[in-house]
């Protein structure tokens, strides 16, 4: 079945503009998740991070029409794009899987959730390397010729070219289903298939070719991965641990466990202070933090201080990481009924170890369960008794690193610390709801609008098995 990325989302783009514009003028946003809010699915528990970026690559995202800079640490999801520019590479970080760019590559994500990752390549060259599988869980790399099916861990390299209708499927370790609209193949390890043609297709078997530049690049960033420290502390679906050997040490803490420590900050740091917020749905406001190392620290697990230094605490590596935009505490201003254009502020408190997370966002019971369980020290029953009790400002092991911003910069994704108000927690009070807190274009759309990909690679349609 063939489908076209960019003719079918017209419409669904031009009604989530039309929703967020209404939203916007004074559509409320949703308070805190409640265990009784079963309506409409949970959102994804993984995400896409953009985790490298080399030369320049643009982002798309999926309720807009238009291309900007993309960036380090930006989750992606659902209907997102990139497009690496001549001389230009990316790599996504994707739990269990990781998909490396090379240039003049067009990437969209057509579904990303719990059980299926499934993307479009309209052209360029891409490499996914799968690390693990449930039985469950569906692979699916759609081209303009053929649909790609990924059944078992391995390392797999997909070429589409940008002139003579022609993609490449190449499979160094693994095994990959190939499915075109009439036709099947199964290509095995070491084994490339050349595909011409889409209604009826020519298919060539070859061994694989000498492996080029880009394929060492792949390797080299993966066997970061497969040789992290990390990978003996934290689940494997934790997204960006990849990068903590290279920023800091892990050591043995009485009552936490094993714990990383930055090595790399600034004197005075404390987290979630050096970033800014951005509006990405359907979880809301989300932080993006500005260092290389600062997304596993920032969406899973919790902060605490010991020996007078800030370290991070990982969830359980026995249980499946659950993805959180950020897991504070929201605080503001008691009483406080101000607009945000005339002085407001808003502030979190990141959460200890033994802190509930209370989404801005909706989701069930189940999901509130597992976003807490995954990310902190709790147990199921701990969490249980504590989800009924009401947050007060003095319940929060951190709340000396509160961070308090005018609501201006915040609902304009502005930068963090250069915008910090002198606000102690003794004056705030926590936040049931950040519904007067609504985005700016700014912090929904971000970044500099640049040249999109040529209209020929956009609208190409690809063959979709699912």
């Amino acid at each position: 079945m063939k489908s076209s990325f960019c003719s079918a989302n017209y419409v669904v783009k031009t009604l989530t503009m039309l929703v967020f514009s209404i939203c916007l003028a004074g559509l409320a946003l949703p308070t805190w998740a409640d265990d009784n809010d079963d309506n409409g699915p949970d959102p994804s528990t993984r995400v896409a991070r953009i985790s490298y970026l080399q030369g320049n690559v643009s982002l798309q995202i999926g309720h807009s029409d238009e291309w900007i800079n993309a960036r380090l640490n930006r989750p992606l999801t659902n209907r997102d794009q990139l497009w690496t520019d001549s001389g230009s590479r990316a790599e996504l970080q994707i739990g269990m899987a990781t998909i490396h760019l090379d240039q003049n590559t067009q990437l969209g994500i057509m579904e990303l959730s719990d059980k299926v990752l499934q993307v479009r390549l309209n052209q360029g060259v891409l490499n996914i390397a799968v690390r693990g599988m449930d039985n469950d869980d569906t692979v699916e790399i759609d081209t303009p010729n053929a649909s790609v099916t990924i059944p078992e861990p391995g390392s797999y390299r997909i070429e589409v070219s940008d002139h003579d209708d022609v993609t490449i499927v190449q499979v160094r370790d693994g095994s990959a289903e190939v499915a075109g609209e009439r036709q099947r193949y199964t290509v095995k390890e070491n084994e490339q298939l050349r595909l011409r043609g889409s209604g009826r297709l020519n298919a060539q078997f070859d061994d694989l070719d000498h492996m080029d530049d880009f394929d060492r690049w792949v390797s080299s960033r993966n066997s970061r991965a497969r040789n992290a420290t990390a990978a003996r502390y934290v689940d494997a679906n934790v997204i960006g641990y990849e990068d903590l050997d290279d920023y800091g040490y892990w050591r043995w803490e009485a009552g936490f466990g094993n714990v990383w420590y930055p090595n790399t900050v600034v004197r005075g740091w404390s987290h979630y202070r050096y970033g800014h917020w951005e509006w990405i749905g359907p979880w809301g406001w989300t932080w993006i933090d500005d260092a290389a190392w600062g997304f596993a620290p920032f969406h899973y697990g919790r902060w605490t201080e010991v020996h007078h230094r800030w370290c991070w605490v990982p969830g359980r590596r026995e249980i499946r990481a659950v993805y959180a935009p950020a897991l504070v505490a929201w605080m503001g201003t008691p009483g406080a009924s101000m607009s945000v254009t005339v002085g407001g502020s808003v502030g979190w408190i990141p959460l200890g170890p033994r802190e509930i997370f209370r989404p801005h966002y909706r989701a069930s019971g189940v999901y509130l369960s597992r976003v807490n369980v995954s990310n902190s020290l709790l147990d199921r029953e701990e969490y249980d008794r504590m989800r009924r009790l009401t947050p007060r400002d003095h319940d929060f092991v951190n709340r000396g690193a509160v961070s308090v911003i005018p609501a201006t910069t915040f609902t304009s994704a502005g930068n963090v610390h250069r915008n910090l108000l002198p606000i102690g927690p003794r004056d705030l009070r926590p936040l049931d709801t950040l519904e007067r807190f609504r985005p700016d274009r700014s912090a929904v759309i971000g970044g500099a609008r640049v040249i999109s990909p040529p209209s020929r690679v956009i609208d190409r349609e690809v063959v979709v098995q699912r």
